[in-house]
């Protein structure tokens, strides 16, 4: 049994507030806590869904899925949403927009299945999805080529686009950046 532990802290007494314990039967990888245009925090990182039945509406997949959950500001879950693809896929940034919807990155090993739209453009790839306040995909997007991709850094422009960064690995050239 694994558990994703958040905490929230008073900036100047630096006690704890509350302490949210998010139980799981398999590993967890948790990336990065967003706090929301509504001033509440969204907990993203990466899980396995192997513990839950696929009558719940899950699907069973291969690996690592996308794994966001929504916490209110006195740590009760608001949502909790899993993206799947049908291999390995892990979050690794989560930005709020400017519409008070989120914008998550990760790197995927899947082909187009289950939640995944797009099919593979080789190796793996940059994965990003694009939700409103609520959960809710507005849009997902797979980015890459031949070589092995992997998304690091998202931010959104002033003219509301998107920078996402990553790295590339290409047996030609060995390793490097990129950015779409």
């Amino acid at each position: 049994m694994s558990a994703l532990t958040i905490c929230t802290i008073l900036s100047n007494a630096q006690e704890v507030v509350w302490q949210k314990d998010i139980k799981s039967g398999t590993q967890d990888f948790l990336s990065q806590v967003t706090t929301t245009i509504d001033q509440q925090y969204l907990i993203t990182g990466s899980s396995i869904q192997s513990n839950k039945p696929l009558s719940e509406g899950n699907k069973q997949n291969n690996g690592y899925d996308l794994h966001l959950i929504k916490l209110n500001q006195q740590g009760q879950e608001v949502w909790e949403k899993y993206f799947s693809g049908n291999n390995h896929d892990y979050l690794s940034a989560t930005i709020s927009t400017q519409d008070g919807g989120f914008l998550i990155s990760g790197t995927t090993y899947s082909a187009k299945g289950l939640d995944k739209k797009e099919d593979s453009k080789g190796g793996s790839d940059i994965w990003l999805i694009r939700l409103n306040e609520f959960g809710d995909e507005l849009w997902q997007k797979t980015l890459g080529s031949a070589s092995d991709e992997e998304a690091r850094s998202v931010i959104q422009t002033t003219d509301l686009g998107f920078f996402v960064a990553g790295n590339v690995q290409n047996s030609a050239k060995g390793y490097g950046s990129k950015m779409f």
